[in-house]
């Protein structure tokens, strides 16, 4: 069976900032829609217990998130699924999630970040790129082909 790139979609997102750079940067390449979209965000669970905030800001943050996608797809016409989840591991989260999905891609677009933070947090695009064992679609940012 031939799949194509656009069959089921994961995007991933990671702030409401990141959601509507996203979405404004994917949405035109969907024409037509994929058959299915799932937009995910996920909340980082740290293995000892400590996390970064407390679990219901992180989750309302996440439903924020989450809630931008939808309303700029629906704006669009463009039928989306969204789900949050929890994992210690943002990427194998991401990769799983794909995964369970059967994604045919995963799309995003790379988040500005300078080489400090990406040496200290880690890069998401090219973890991404390193472990996923289908095509990762990187869309470029539409503030930048300005």
């Amino acid at each position: 069976m031939t799949r194509t790139f656009t069959e089921t979609v994961v995007i991933p997102l990671a702030s409401p900032k990141d959601a509507k750079r996203t979405a404004d940067a994917v949405v035109p390449y969907l024409d037509p829609p994929p058959d299915h979209v799932l937009a995910i965000t996920v909340v980082e669970k740290t293995p000892s217990g400590i996390d970064k905030a407390p679990l219901e800001q992180m989750s309302d943050r996440a439903e924020e998130t989450l809630g931008i996608v939808a309303e700029r797809f629906d704006e669009a016409g463009v039928p989306i699924e969204t789900r949050v989840l929890y994992g210690e591991n943002v990427i194998e989260t991401i990769l799983d999630a794909a995964q369970e999905a059967d994604a045919s891609s995963i799309v995003m677009m790379p988040r500005n970040a300078s080489r400090w933070v990406k040496l200290l947090s880690g890069d998401t695009a090219l973890s991404l790129m390193m472990n996923t064992d289908r095509p990762l679609i990187v869309v470029p940012d539409p503030e930048r082909a300005d």
